[in-house]
């Protein structure tokens, strides 16, 4: 029982690891943008920002970081590593599916474990008695 209780807790800290990890497009990092791309003429807080297709990006407000999250295709033109990219931009509501997505399968696949487990677990009473 307790194999089972550490290998749900194992497959739930992947899932989440996976469903909130960055994805990379293998494009080098560049150097940090010094003005907010929401508010261009404002310089950033380095404390506040947020990680886009790799590549961190600064903000001068949360507010700022806020509205590049709900439409980053509108600012990324303001971002000097992405300015001139014809990287494809992913739309808010593909980010929530890629993420729905990775976790839907790591549910499917932490019952298939735990069904299998109670199997086990079930056979091995039934040898017993």
């Amino acid at each position: 029982m307790r194999s089972l209780f550490l290998t749900l807790v194992l497959i739930s800290v992947v899932t989440v690891a996976v469903a909130e990890t960055p994805a990379s497009t293998g494009q080098p990092k560049a150097v940090p943008n010094t003005l907010c791309p929401v508010m261009p003429q404002t310089p950033v807080s380095m404390a506040i920002f947020t990680d886009y297709l790799g590549t961190r990006i600064y903000f001068c407000s949360e507010e700022c970081k806020q509205e590049f999250r709900n439409n980053p295709a509108k600012y990324l033109a303001n971002v000097p590593a992405f300015a001139g990219s014809d990287l494809p931009v992913p739309s808010p509501a593909s980010s929530s599916l890629s993420i729905g997505l990775v976790a839907i399968i790591g549910l499917t696949v932490l019952l298939v474990l735990a069904g299998v487990t109670l199997l086990v677990v079930a056979r091995r009473k039934g040898d017993h008695e």
